[in-house]
């Protein structure tokens, strides 16, 4: 099995017990808290495990929301609870190593809590897609397991983030570049497998192609956003841009096919000539990547599958390009001769 997507590590935390001594009194508040402390540990048991089914995480992350929801606001009301800052919470982040942040805010523990389940989604997808062979159900599974991951990371840039009261640190999770860069990989991501699900189909070059440069964009974008970081998120980085090389050499190749088949062999070579270009820069930023210390498991998508279909693909279109351009030179030669010829 060959990895295909670069994961970033799980955040840490410690263990809350929500011991709040204004309700020691009362038993319902004693119950909830109890409950929030179990539910807690119980995701935190679960999130490691990427195998498990997404129902199983979705159950316990949102049974977990719906008990935080009271720290938040006050119940059946739409105003702020005053036991919103009772409790530390301590987190670490993904680009930064062990040492964690604290904040008494349970708004921070909501986003932080989150991106662990989003992160979880990623790596749920990113275990399937590793397979060589995967069944069509399968690839649902994935594009569904990278859309929720999404889904929650746009819900953390547009909800829960504006909502925090102290300043984030830079380049932690909760630093609007890197919520982005997570929420633009995840969307790449998820438009891989409707590229893989179009090339399996059989669909017409000129759709694959514009389905792979828009990927190409979306992996180059997330790049982007993570270029102010520096090093910090180096291997991160390196990762988007081999994607974003690998998604343009096959929006050439299939642009290059397409065009062949309008019998424009001049400018079907050309954009082949460019698709083997951007792989030859993918086959540098593999290496490159491989490199490049960072706090992420390494992958090597070179030896995917995917990855190895590419070569051949360009070069048997561009052979095809080469053969019937060389027709239609010889057989405007021999017109041209013909009409030299008296009557």
């Amino acid at each position: 099995m060959a990895h295909w997507f670069h994961r970033n590590v799980f955040k840490a935390t410690t263990q809350v017990n929500f011991e709040i001594g204004m309700v020691a009194s009362d038993q319902n508040a004693i119950k909830i808290c109890s409950d929030l402390k179990a539910c807690r540990r119980r995701l935190l048991e679960l999130l490691p495990d990427p195998s498990h089914s997404p129902d199983a995480i979705e159950s316990v992350f949102n049974m977990y929301l719906s008990l935080l929801h009271g720290f938040l606001v006050v119940p059946g009301e739409n105003t702020p609870s005053k036991i919103r800052h009772n409790i530390l919470f301590k987190w670490t982040h993904s680009l930064l190593g062990n040492t964690p942040q604290l904040q008494q805010d349970a708004m921070y523990e909501v986003a932080s809590m989150s991106c662990n389940v989003a992160f979880w989604y990623m790596k749920h997808a990113s275990v399937i897609a590793s397979k060589d062979d995967i069944t069509m159900e399968e690839a649902k599974e994935v594009h569904m397991s990278l859309r929720k991951a999404a889904g929650i990371f746009k819900l953390i840039e547009c909800d829960f983030s504006p909502k925090l009261t102290e300043r984030q640190m830079e380049a932690g999770d909760l630093d609007p570049r890197v919520i982005s860069a997570y929420l633009t990989q995840c969307t790449a991501e998820a438009q891989e497998v409707t590229v893989a699900r179009a090339m399996e189909l059989k669909h017409n070059p000129s759709l694959i192609s514009a389905l792979a440069n828009e990927t190409f964009k979306l992996f180059s974008d997330a790049a982007k956003t993570l270029e102010s970081l520096g090093d910090v998120a180096s291997q991160w980085n390196k990762y988007l841009r081999l994607k974003a090389a690998v998604y343009q050499a096959y929006a050439y190749c299939f642009c290059g096919e397409n065009l062949l088949g309008q019998d424009r062999c001049g400018e079907a070579i050309r954009a082949l000539q460019e698709s083997q270009a951007c792989y030859k820069r993918s086959i540098e930023l593999c290496k490159d990547y491989a490199k490049t210390k960072g706090p992420a498991r390494k992958i090597h998508p070179e030896n995917h599958s995917f990855f190895k279909r590419l070569a051949p693909k360009i070069q048997i279109i561009l052979d095809k390009c080469e053969r019937e351009n060389g027709f239609m030179c010889a057989t405007d030669i021999t017109r041209r001769f013909q009409m030299t010829l008296p009557s």
